[in-house]
């Protein structure tokens, strides 16, 4: 497996939004939710313990049709924490011309019933403006604190994400690059503010990789969040396998890619 490891210049300057069509495919716009979403839990799982706790590489899978009523495997992500298995399934809505479009993203329990499950609910809509350049995110979160399932400690997530298209010599190679920033917050107050960059791409043999990065903001503490996903993209569905690596980067750290 190659590590090649980029500095982060090549996610600056990425707000050159453009309107004339669709910045983003119906599938692309599920997937970012469903990545949005796993790390909205990610994130309150952190908060809830520790980076350096929470620390590690771990698989994860996406597929994404984009489509509504669908089953819900059609539109789900899952990674395999140290602990358990987190899922997360999309149902996007009905996409009203020169409004926009809404996903809505919900947790979903595993079929290992047996082991303690500390994310008691999750749920958040996903809205896009009508070109898909502009997402804006909230969710409910709320986690068990202890494993008698008495006590539970509830979240707010939000996060505002501006996508644009990189330049590309033909049509049959796409790169969507995305900026913005995400909090979890509990009882109105903010706990974690987090820098989020999002990169999509497609070659023309329709192989695909995302990254979708996660970088807390703070002045005495460290944290990245990486997602990195490679695999197959058409224009039914989104199919990728990666990992979800936790560590102490600061946000000005190179990106280390795995594939």
């Amino acid at each position: 497996m190659r590590i090649t490891t980029l500095p982060l210049v090549f996610l600056v300057g990425l707000l050159n939004i453009a309107h004339a069509d669709d910045q983003l495919t119906d599938q692309e716009r599920s997937a970012i939710a469903l990545l949005n979403s796993i790390s909205d839990i990610v994130v309150a799982k952190i908060d809830a313990g520790s980076c350096y706790e929470m620390k590690g590489q771990y698989q994860i899978k996406l597929f994404a049709t984009g489509m509504i009523r669908q089953r819900r495997q059609n539109n789900m992500a899952t990674v395999r924490l140290s602990d358990r298995a987190v899922s997360v399934v999309a149902y996007p809505k009905v996409k009203i011309p020169e409004v926009g479009s809404q996903i809505v993203t919900i947790y979903t329990r595993t079929s290992d019933y047996d082991v303690f499950d500390p994310v008691k609910n999750y749920d958040a809509v996903y809205s896009f403006n009508s070109d898909g350049s502009l997402l804006s995110m909230v969710g409910n979160l709320e986690l068990f604190t202890n494993h008698s399932y008495l006590t539970s400690q509830a979240y707010g997530t939000e996060a505002k994400t501006g996508f644009s298209a990189e330049p590309s010599s033909d049509d049959l190679n796409s790169t969507n690059i995305g900026r913005g920033s995400s909090q979890l917050s509990a009882l109105d107050y903010p706990k974690a503010k987090y820098q989020q960059r999002v990169q999509l791409s497609r070659d023309a043999a329709t192989n695909s990789h995302t990254l979708f990065l996660r970088d807390l903001l703070s002045n005495n503490q460290s944290c990245r969040i990486k997602t990195e996903t490679v695999g197959h993209r058409s224009n039914d569905s989104i199919s990728e396998e990666g990992y979800l690596t936790i560590d102490m980067s600061n946000p000005d750290d190179p990106v280390v890619f795995i594939f």
